[in-house]
């Protein structure tokens, strides 16, 4: 029986990943406390995405 070995991905396919993964949950989050901005104010919605990142 032979053991296939899969190609793995490059150190900067990775890192790229990584940015683009980053850059993404930054926007969504910023895009999120928009939308929290009229119902908590400006420190309820620090306080929520402070809360969020916790977990």
């Amino acid at each position: 029986m032979t053991r296939r070995v899969l190609p793995r991905p490059s150190g900067r396919q990775t890192g790229v990943a990584l940015v683009l993964g980053g850059a993404l949950s930054v926007q969504f989050g910023s895009a999120v406390a928009a939308l929290l901005f009229p119902r908590t104010g400006v420190a309820g919605a620090v306080t929520l995405r402070l809360a969020s990142a916790r977990c």
